[in-house]
């Protein structure tokens, strides 16, 4: 369970990318003080967060409908016969 929590994690850091997204947010709010810069980035989280909530289940529902559903990976020998 560890590694897998490991990869999606860093599956979904490199999805997000806060680092190239810092310069992006300080640019958009340039004008802005330090106060409604944090209320922003708090906004934004939570949008984030319930965006990704909503497509996990989704996902997972239509994944199920459509027939698809997790396995356990299999090495290569057994993939093939």
């Amino acid at each position: 369970m560890g590694k897998e929590l490991v990869t999606a994690f860093m599956t979904l850091l490199v999805t997000i990318n806060p680092v190239s997204n810092v310069p992006v947010f300080l640019a958009l709010t340039g004008g802005k003080g330090a106060k409604e810069r944090i209320h922003i980035a708090l906004r934004a989280c939570i949008v984030a967060t319930i965006i990704l909530l909503f497509f996990l289940v989704i996902g997972q529902i239509v994944m199920e409908v459509i027939g698809i559903s997790p396995t356990p990976s299999a090495s290569p020998a057994a993939l093939c016969c």
